[in-house]
């Protein structure tokens, strides 16, 4: 009875990851086109609110770096690091 219901435990951590993942996918590629767009627009024309925007990515970007890394490869775009260089905007 015990290995039974070990089991149905697993598979039911099996559903909710492919679940999770189901769910997370879709919106990290909503963030990686959003975070492109906004890296390309702040890069073209680079202003106050666009330095806000890159940090907020940027911070994201590495709060988050095992998921960022597999679902939201913007953040690894040149662009978004040099922005924040030339702006002098790293801390």
């Amino acid at each position: 009875m015990a290995q039974g219901q070990q089991g149905q435990d697993n598979n039911t951590t099996t559903t909710d990851m492919t679940n999770m993942t189901n769910s997370i996918i879709p919106q990290a590629r909503e963030v990686n086109e959003a975070n492109s767009e906004l890296i390309k627009i702040c890069t073209d024309s680079p202003n106050a609110s666009c330095d806000n925007t890159m940090k907020i990515i940027y911070s994201d970007c590495v709060a988050y770096p095992a998921y960022v890394a597999t679902h939201i490869p913007s953040c690894g775009d040149s662009k978004l690091f040099s922005y924040l260089v030339v702006r002098e905007l790293l801390e």
